[in-house]
């Protein structure tokens, strides 16, 4: 149902959250889709909204032709075939650097550096074109609930290493063999991660939670190819 205003006690909680002039106009734009094509999409198409206007803390999936990401650009990689010895596939990419985008985004060396530790835990999975971030922006969630999702969404691959070299983040991945088709269609690999500006805009620490091969969108970083491992 349609909300009554912006101290609606029925608001979702990141909603709540915002100033009483980002919550009306939250509320105006969900009002107004909802009455027209149904609560879903509203809730999509408000809280995409929110998220172009939030500054201090944006959940971010970093791939291009996927609503509300930043754009990177794809360069390609020499392919190379390494196959486990369970016949799972290994593939290498670089998932982020320290240098700015194309949009003036640039992520911290200590970011990269947490990163690192993070996919070297082997708890960073893999998906194909951010289909588990796109369902869970469907979703009336909290914050915690939204990453704890992610963090845990269907895979098809993890992180087994992750290298911080000369200001750029270099991971090593297992593929399930079942996906290889799929794999050979990837024109890069992009992330998905929660980011937190400072008053500048300028990003000051960030929570990376997934990675996502992208087979329909061109992703990312410059340099951040599929690259099979030679065995």
């Amino acid at each position: 149902m349609p909300y009554s205003g912006s101290n609606d006690s029925g608001l979702p909680e990141h909603v709540k959250k915002q100033d009483p002039t980002i919550r009306n106009k939250w509320v105006a734009i969900f009002n107004k889709i909802f009455e027209e094509q149904g609560e879903e999409l509203a809730f999509i198409v408000a809280n995409k909204w929110l998220l172009r206007q939030v500054g201090s803390k944006t959940t971010t999936a970093r791939t291009e032709g996927v609503s509300e990401r930043v754009s990177l650009v794809f360069n390609d990689f020499t392919q190379m075939v390494s196959r486990t010895d369970d016949g799972n596939i290994a593939v290498s990419f670089k998932l982020a650097d320290v240098f700015k985008d194309k949009f003036g985004v640039q992520l911290p060396e200590k970011v990269l550096k947490k990163w690192e530790a993070k996919l070297n835990s082997g708890s960073i999975l893999g998906d194909i074109d951010h289909e588990a971030y796109e369902q869970l922006m469907k979703q009336n969630l909290s914050d915690e609930e939204f990453v704890h999702r992610l963090e845990n969404k269907p895979s098809i691959a993890k992180s087994i290493k992750a290298v911080f070299d000369k200001g750029r983040l270099w991971v090593k991945a297992i593929v399930d063999k079942t996906y290889e088709s799929l794999l050979n269609k990837a024109k890069g690999v992009s992330m998905e991660a929660s980011i937190i500006r400072n008053d500048s805009g300028d990003i000051v620490d960030a929570d990376l939670h997934g990675f996502t091969f992208g087979v329909k969108n061109d992703p990312v970083i410059e340099g951040t190819g599929v690259n099979r491992l030679a065995a």
